[in-house]
């Protein structure tokens, strides 16, 4: 079994946002899903590198799977 065999029968779904947009879209349980859950990466890189993979999902993956911003949510900020 090849590393992208295993990687994807732990339903891992890893790479640029095309690459995460296409394995997501071929999970069955992304019609059932509610929430998204991100792990940025296994290591702990520099801050700037986290925050970029945190807006690549909320601007290209999410929109791409059909999930759209709480219009309440936008109204709240963080301090």
């Amino acid at each position: 079994m090849s590393l992208y065999d295993q990687i994807a029968a732990m339903d891992i779904h890893i790479g640029n946002p095309d690459d995460v947009i296409a394995s997501l879209q071929t999970d069955s349980t992304l019609a059932r899903a509610t929430d998204l859950t991100v792990q940025s990466h296994s290591i702990d890189p520099p801050h700037q590198f986290i925050l970029r993979s945190i807006e690549l999902v909320a601007g290209a993956v999410a929109p791409a799977l059909g999930w759209v911003r709480n219009a309440a949510a936008a109204a709240r900020y963080v301090a």
